[in-house]
């Protein structure tokens, strides 16, 4: 039995703009690939840091987020959970996509990628170049 707990920042029912701001974390245990539960929670301490650790001893095992600076991307990664940065979207669409395989695990320190000044992305493992967008999978 495959179980894993993702948390995701959000602000209404969409992910929350910046990671290092966000209080407010929807929990979701994945089984198997399936959502067993979801939960709604606040993890109001007072650094981005902290709120990282307690996720962490929670047993989150992955977390995707919008923009994220670069300390705090590669600080989650150092504390051994899985990242996948720039995501924008519906939280549960982008929860399907997560279960689909549709995201990519990456580093989220890069400034600039091709393309534009407001485009943003990520570095893999291989270093390749990366963009996590919902919104764009499902306009096309």
């Amino acid at each position: 039995m495959n179980n894993e707990l993702i948390a995701i920042p959000v602000f209404q029912e969409r992910i929350s703009p910046l990671l290092d701001e966000a209080r407010r974390f929807a929990l979701y245990e994945i089984s198997d690939g399936i959502i067993t539960q979801k939960i709604i929670l606040n993890v109001d301490l007072e650094t981005d840091a902290l709120r990282i650790c307690k996720l962490k001893d929670m047993g989150v095992t992955a977390l995707i987020s919008g923009a994220v600076s670069g300390y705090l991307s590669r600080f989650i990664v150092e504390k051994g959970l899985r990242h996948y940065p720039w995501v924008n979207g519906d939280v549960d669409e982008v929860v399907e996509s997560y279960i689909k395989g549709g995201l990519a695990e990456c580093f989220g320190g890069k400034r600039r990628c091709e393309g534009g000044r407001r485009r943003k992305c990520c570095i893999n493992y291989n270093n390749e170049t990366l963009i996590n967008n919902i919104d764009k999978e499902n306009k096309e």
